[in-house]
C-alpha cells in the first residue's frame, strides 16, 4: 500500500488550490408510482432549497428506479422528463430523457433514468426544483416507479 502526504497544493501561479466542499444538501425520495397517459407534463415531485452562499455550485440529480413506456400497436412510444427551477425550465423533454420504441409489433421499454443539472448560483433566494414527465407518443401508460428521488447539493 502507498501513502501520499503533501503540505499544500497550489495553482501554477502560486495561489491556493480551491477545493470545494458540500455546504448544503437536501433530498426527497418516494416509493410512489406515477402513471400518465397524458401528453401534457405531469408533476412528479418537487423540493424547496435555500442556498447557503451566493457564489456556489448547485447540482440537481433526479433518478427513478424504473420507467416504462409502451405502444400496443407497434408505433413509437416516448417518455419525456423535464426539470424546472421555480417556473424556469432547466432541461426540456428532448434534452433530458427520451425513450422511444417502435416497429411493426407491440413494444415496451423499461429503463432507469438519471438526469443531472448543474448551475452556478448568485443569490441565497429560496427556489423550488421540480420534476415533470409525460407520454409524448404511444398508447399505453408511461410510468415512473420503484424509488424516485431528488438530491440537491450545494458546493462552495
Amino acid at each position: 500500500m502507498s501513502t501520499l502526504k503533501v503540505n499544500a497544493i497550489t495553482e501554477v501561479d502560486g495561489s491556493a488550490f480551491p477545493f470545494g466542499k458540500v455546504i448544503g444538501q437536501v433530498a426527497s425520495f418516494t416509493t410512489s408510482a406515477f402513471n400518465t397517459t397524458s401528453s401534457s407534463f405531469q408533476d412528479v415531485m418537487s423540493v424547496d432549497y435555500t442556498p447557503s452562499s451566493d457564489s456556489s455550485l448547485i447540482v440537481f440529480d433526479f433518478s427513478a428506479a424504473n420507467s416504462t413506456i409502451g405502444n400496443a400497436s407497434g408505433n413509437n412510444a416516448t417518455l419525456n422528463i423535464k426539470l424546472l427551477k421555480d417556473s424556469t425550465q432547466l432541461i426540456n423533454a428532448t434534452n433530458a430523457t427520451d425513450f422511444a420504441v417502435g416497429g411493426a409489433e407491440a413494444d415496451r421499454i423499461s429503463a432507469t433514468p438519471l438526469v443531472r443539472h448543474m448551475e452556478g448560483n448568485d443569490n441565497t433566494n429560496q427556489r423550488t426544483y421540480k420534476v415533470q414527465f409525460r407520454r409524448a407518443d404511444g398508447n399505453t401508460s408511461a410510468s415512473l416507479s420503484n424509488g424516485i428521488g431528488i438530491i440537491i447539493r450545494e458546493y462552495s
